[in-house]
């Protein structure tokens, strides 16, 4: 069974005046476990009535808690609207949750070194940076969301010197090749596109571009995310382009389906 740790943040969502467990590292760990997957976690929980209701769900997914802390004030919160457009309209809180995170103890690398890939899930510094240099060995997954358009120093050497492939959309991908991933060892770079698909770039120099999900959307809020998961999880096995742009599709295309990031 592959082991996988998620690092970043569980976020509650609301869709539709709705709660939903949400966060790319929270969804994701939920999600891996859909796959069979040994999941862990890494991200600032709290005790509040936010943070035991989004615990309680990743107990019952049976997501492996071991690593987290629970003493930040709260978690963040995520109000979503408009889920049928280009990246829909986000209000993000963090609530303390950010400044817990810079104090967070970060596993040692005999830990680190028994997960086959390690998640970094819009994960910021200092969390992200402290991971990569403790990590014994290549095999950081980097997904690094919106936050890399106003930081993108957190796209570091440090990081990328231990990362295997490195995913964004569009609007990101400007800030990930200004990182120059290939010269640190990166071996692909997957941007995607939307309903325009999207194109996997290796440090070989071969672009790779692939369809979209054609599943017909109800929500797109965590496609992009379990289109890398879905990418990853048969990467690690497989080393093949074409199975991982096709496991990454029909993830994407499952939970496009549903309102939520969740499978």
């Amino acid at each position: 069974m592959q082991n996988f740790l998620c690092v970043g943040f569980a976020t509650v969502d609301t869709i539709n005046g709705r709660r939903f467990p949400g966060g790319a590292a929270g969804g994701m760990s939920i999600n891996s476990k859909k796959l069979g997957i040994n999941s862990s976690l890494l991200a600032p929980l709290s005790s509040d009535e936010l943070g035991l209701w989004y615990r309680k769900i990743l107990e019952d997914r049976n997501v492996s808690l071991s690593l987290c802390e629970f003493d930040s004030p709260s978690i963040p919160t995520c109000l979503i609207t408009d889920v049928h457009a280009a990246g829909s309209t986000r209000v993000w809180k963090d609530n303390g949750a950010v400044q817990y995170l810079e104090t967070m103890k970060v596993p040692d690398s005999k830990v680190l070194e028994q997960f086959d890939a390690i998640l970094f899930c819009t994960a910021i510094p200092p969390l992200s940076t402290s991971v990569s240099l403790q990590t014994p060995k290549r095999n950081l997954f980097v997904i690094p969301g919106t936050y890399c358009l106003s930081h993108p120093e957190s796209i570091n050497p440090s990081i990328l010197e231990k990362t295997e492939i490195i995913f964004g959309n569009e609007e990101e991908a400007s800030p990930i090749f200004a990182s120059k991933p290939f010269q640190y060892g990166v071996q692909l770079i997957v941007i995607t596109a939307g309903k325009d698909g999207g194109i996997v770039y290796s440090a070989s120099g071969k672009e790779t571009p692939f369809l979209a999900a054609t599943s017909e959307a109800i929500d797109t809020t965590g496609a992009g995310d379990c289109f890398a998961l879905g990418f990853i999880s048969s990467w690690t096995k497989s080393h093949s382009i074409g199975k991982s742009i096709e496991a990454g599709t029909t993830l994407a295309s499952q939970v496009i389906q549903v309102e939520g990031v969740l499978l």
